[in-house]
């Protein structure tokens, strides 16, 4: 009973590892698309009303989105447009892009980011967003702009979602978060494999010798 419980411990142990690390997980998984379902969505072009809390926000373009219960799918390209992000008190809020990209795919959304702002309090913003011009050189004809630039902004509507994303803050928790579980996820599968092995050896006494039994014993003498 011994020697089977030697065996039988260490997948238990890893399965006490593997609760502690998915449990977290799962949990920060629900909290994530909780927050994204709660995004402030916005049809574009044109201007809306949105309310939006104070600190850092990030404005995305959703790809797949679904606004007032309609499921919308649009081109993965952001055509070039020009955001006005406005204050309750009228005052202008800076939107400026950055190298860094944070992408969702969470279905039903999946998104990227376009610009980053931070807001001085919480209220109702005004957001406006229009097709921005082309650029041209000085002799070209209007056909010819209109074909350099591409889809533009007009051709489909398409969704814009505001919201806080702290994707660093998803993995953080101390030892009750993500980065707690894998540690004990790692403990747990370091103590199953020692016992293991400890187990396996008692029980072949061979392995412990790897010269095998003296001449002598092997004789019968």
């Amino acid at each position: 009973m011994r020697s089977r419980l030697g065996y039988v411990l260490p997948f238990l142990i890893i399965a006490v590892g593997l609760a502690a690390f998915l449990t977290p997980l799962l949990s920060r998984n629900a909290q994530m698309d909780g927050r994204i379902a709660s995004f402030q969505r916005v049809r574009i072009p044109g201007t809306a009303a949105v309310d939006l809390p104070a600190g850092p926000i990030t404005v995305f373009y959703e790809k797949r989105s679904i606004l007032n219960g309609e499921r919308l799918a649009t081109a993965m390209t952001f055509p070039p447009t020009q955001l006005r992000l406005t204050a309750p008190d009228g005052a202008p809020v800076e939107l400026t892009t950055s190298t860094q990209t944070v992408i969702y795919n969470r279905p039903p959304y999946h998104a990227h980011s376009v610009a980053y702002g931070t807001l001085p309090a919480a209220g109702t913003y005004t957001l406006e967003a229009e097709p921005a011009p082309a650029p041209a050189a000085a002799d070209a004809q209007p056909e010819e702009v209109a074909e350099a630039a591409g889809p533009t902004l007009d051709e489909q509507p398409r969704v814009l979602a505001l919201g806080q994303l702290p994707v660093t803050n998803l993995l953080k928790g101390g030892l009750t978060g993500i980065y707690g579980g894998a540690v004990v996820l790692g403990i747990a599968f370091t103590a199953a494999t020692v016992l293991f092995l400890v187990t396996y050896v008692r029980r072949n006494p061979a392995t412990r010798d790897p010269r095998g039994p003296a001449p002598s014993q092997a004789r019968g003498l």
